[in-house]
């Protein structure tokens, strides 16, 4: 069997395991440091007492608001994020599963999990230019510098 983001990273090797944890812990300290704040500011034009206009001083990292933003619902969630990235550091991430509800295949749980190992895999294996970050050549010789498969359990899930 071949890993892939849908497995933990317990699975992998020390070295591979080790580039999983520290790239989330990346993530997880630039998510924390980059958060989305308004504030009202007196307008500049008054158009009545206490008009009042919203400016942003701190703004989402690029990365998650992608992210955020190509999310087909409106159940993505930061604080699931940081926890699936902690789970991630803490190599306490588990294992995704799919669910058989009314004939159709739904995301069960670590599906947070599962997205954020597949990013990490990018990074490792693609760099993150948004960061100057280059590939890590010890995790691309160590996937062959190819896209990890579905395991042969998950190939007929639509999605």
């Amino acid at each position: 069997m071949r890993w892939n983001p849908d497995y933990p990273v317990s699975l992998l090797p020390e070295k591979i395991k080790k580039k999983f944890v520290e790239t989330a812990g990346f993530l997880r300290d630039d998510l924390n440091n980059s958060y989305l704040e308004v504030i009202l500011v007196p307008a500049p034009v008054r158009m009545h007492e206490g008009h009042k206009i919203r400016i942003v001083v701190n703004q989402n990292s690029k990365w998650y608001s992608d992210i955020y933003h190509s999310w087909d619902t409106d159940h993505f969630k930061r604080h699931r994020v940081i926890e699936a990235l902690e789970r991630i550091i803490s190599q306490e991430d588990g294992r995704k599963i799919y669910r058989r509800m009314k004939r159709r295949i739904v995301n069960g749980p670590y599906t947070y999990d599962a997205l954020f190992r597949g990013i990490i895999f990018d990074i490792l294996t693609e760099g993150f230019e948004e960061y100057g970050i280059k590939e890590d050549r010890i995790a691309v010789r160590f996937f062959n510098g190819k896209k990890v498969r579905l395991p042969d359990e998950l190939k007929d899930i639509p999605f």
